[in-house]
């Protein structure tokens, strides 16, 4: 897709404008719009886009903006053996609150089972691509919505190169990106401006139980508005190998639920890498010690 646009389209479930299924399936946006789509079904996933086993979505321009699912990844779902997207540039929702995409959970971005999502090129540094102005309604009784992304299935996986997440609302947990089960590969971007409507914690990046958070390569997460939030007992925040942290610069402000003097904050199983970096860290503005786990 070179340019026009996909819009007022309407299905029950799977797709509202765009749906990529199958093997050797790929779409391709470069430039144009997809927008004002919608799943009505109360189950419906991917209102803009949703992609399904073996199939690709490739986004290097244009904008998915004003979709609408009736649970699951208002602008983009992906979910399904060997289901990929990368988004490498344009914009998911937008630069005006009014241009965001909406859904239950993942208003913006879901990665669901076996789904793996790119958000910029390993490599590069830039502000782009957008996931701006996106709205989780979330349901009765469930905190887990996420504003911007959500990651939640086995296997799923987010690698964030480079990009902006922000301005999006989560409702009540993860008003930039939440992490229920699955992977968030940290190794760039700038997730900032994210907020949760209810009263609640996590309106920058919230990681849950099940989740996982890695650090490599350039990641920071800084932002005092925005930080890292540890929703449940057990977590730990993992320091890959390529990480190349100046702990003078900082390196991540985390939140947690309470959590005592002597949890282990850090992932245990790299004890070089946190004896190098744990002073990076601030923890409900307290220290970790060189073990990763939190000071009194």
């Amino acid at each position: 897709m070179e340019g026009g646009s996909i819009r007022n389209n309407k299905t029950l479930k799977n797709g509202g404008g765009v749906y990529v299924d199958g093997v050797s399936s790929r779409f391709t946006l470069r430039d144009g719009e997809i927008h004002d789509n919608e799943t009505t079904d109360s189950s419906g996933l991917g209102g803009g886009v949703g992609v399904g086993s073996n199939g690709t979505f490739l986004m290097e321009g244009g904008s998915i903006r004003r979709n609408t699912s009736g649970n699951d990844g208002g602008g983009v779902f992906i979910s399904g053996t060997n289901a990929a997207a990368r988004i490498l540039n344009g914009t998911v929702g937008g630069s005006l609150a009014a241009d965001g995409n909406k859904a239950k959970y993942g208003a913006g971005l879901y990665v669901g089972t076996d789904g793996t999502l790119e958000l910029g090129t390993a490599g590069a540094d830039h502000p782009y691509p957008y996931v701006q102005h996106n709205v989780s309604s979330g349901a009765a009784g469930n905190a887990s919505t996420g504003g911007g992304v959500v990651i939640n299935g086995s296997n799923a996986k987010l690698t964030f190169y480079h990009g902006t997440v922000s301005h999006n609302d989560g409702y009540k947990l993860g008003g930039g990106i939440l992490v229920v089960n699955g992977l968030l590969d940290m190794r760039g971007g700038t997730v900032t401006g994210n907020k949760v409507t209810m009263p609640g914690t996590g309106p920058g990046i919230a990681v849950e139980s099940g989740g996982k958070l890695e650090l490599s390569e350039k990641a920071r997460i800084l932002d005092t508005a925005n930080p890292v939030y540890l929703s449940a007992g057990g977590l730990v925040v993992s320091l890959r190998a390529d990480f190349t942290g100046d702990t003078a610069a900082g390196i991540a402000r985390v939140t947690t639920t309470g959590y005592p003097a002597g949890t282990q904050i850090l992932d245990p199983a790299n004890a070089a890498r946190n004896a190098a970096y744990h002073t990076g860290f601030v923890v409900d503005g307290k220290s970790l010690d060189s073990d990763g786990k939190l000071l009194p």
